[in-house]
């Protein structure tokens, strides 16, 4: 979807799609380019590239991803309707999941990115791993349209990923691009999770007939985050613009699914 070849020069994909590999080892990637190698992109090209993935769930092609990971952002203007957001929106009603960076403008108020900024697009912020504390670059809420967010965090700093330079060359990153795939890789086993004990335990005609799936994304924002996500001691409970819902825990999420 860009004018550059199809190659990582940018370095940047490459650490992402490990990580999400990382958390699903058997996940398939469908792998779109947006950003050139001075990893720069368009909202149309970014745009272009999730109209693709609908149109693959609206032919019913196999390939169709489930959850979809936006390791990127631009500044969020308060525009609905920028076509990035729209395209968001399209896919979401399609019960596909997008996960988008919150952005690494932080620790000033109101810098979260865009597509992050749309409601249920779950924007991934970054902290340390010990202590465990926010990230001082990632992003933070609100939104220029009031809305609290980053929506939950994951580690993000100092990861050895892959790199694009050779087959076996690694990098140290650090940013919400590289806690985003976390929480992507995440919600992959979850809905495998929770889809499996669908199957077992509910008829199919009370599942989606589509998807054969349930859990959307707005279930994941509204109300699993509150119930699996923690924070660090001493931190007010809650979402706030900071840690959104916290960090999601293993113990809470196997709870949550049962």
């Amino acid at each position: 979807f860009t004018t550059d070849v199809m190659e990582d020069k940018f370095d940047h994909d490459t650490g992402v799609a490990s990580l999400a590999v990382a958390m699903e080892p058997q996940c398939n990637l469908l792998n779109l380019k947006v950003l050139d190698r001075n990893g720069g992109g368009t909202e149309e090209e970014e745009a272009l590239a999730l109209d693709y993935c609908i149109a693959l769930r609206d032919e019913g092609n196999s390939i169709a991803p489930h959850v979809i990971n936006l390791s990127l952002g631009a500044e969020d203007e308060g525009n609905p309707n920028s076509p990035m957001r729209v395209a968001c929106r399209a896919a979401i009603d399609r019960a596909i999941w997008i996960f988008a960076s919150a952005g690494n403008q932080g620790p000033a108020p109101g810098t979260v990115m865009s597509p992050s900024c749309e409601k249920y697009v779950s924007c991934t912020g970054s902290v340390k791993y010990d202590p465990y504390v926010v990230s001082e670059f990632s992003s933070r809420g609100p939104t220029k349209e009031g809305l609290i967010k980053p929506d939950a965090m994951m580690w993000g700093e100092n990861f050895i990923t892959a790199s694009s330079v050779s087959d076996t060359a690694t990098i140290a990153k650090s940013g919400t691009s590289f806690s985003n795939p976390l929480a992507a890789g995440m919600a992959i086993l979850t809905r495998e999770g929770m889809y499996r004990q669908a199957v077992l335990t509910t008829p199919r005609a009370e599942l989606d007939p589509e998807t054969g799936w349930r859990m959307t994304v707005e279930d994941l924002i509204d109300f699993y985050y509150p119930i699996i996500c923690v924070k660090p001691a001493g931190i007010i409970a809650g979402k706030d613009n900071d840690y959104g819902e916290g960090l999601p825990f293993p113990d809470t999420i196997l709870q949550a699914v049962g």
